[in-house]
């Protein structure tokens, strides 16, 4: 719970916001910097942070997805192979 309206309502009223977050254990620079809406460079910097492992999940799926689609055409390739080779080897038998 933010405790961000209850000063501003304190400081609305013509109380002491250095009282009032000392009270509520804020410091006055947190309460100001939210109140002006400006991130803090933790906040900013966890955001790029989290990007940035977006980004890295999404290409290791897409790697996953091509390994598996190798792996598929491996064992197609292998099974073609395979019944070619009987084929060719039922051929030869029969002449």
């Amino acid at each position: 719970m933010t405790v961000l309206p209850f000063i501003e309502a304190e400081k609305t009223s013509g109380h002491n916001v250095k009282r009032a977050c000392e009270l509520l254990k804020v410091s006055r620079a947190a309460f100001y910097a939210r109140r002006t809406g400006t991130p803090r460079p933790r906040a900013v910097r966890d955001a790029e942070v989290e990007e940035l492992r977006k980004e890295r999940d999404q290409a290791l799926a897409a790697v996953r997805r091509c390994e598996a689609d190798l792996a598929a055409q491996r064992n197609v390739t292998q099974r073609l192979m395979a019944d070619n080779t009987r084929l060719l080897d039922s051929v030869g038998q029969g002449s």
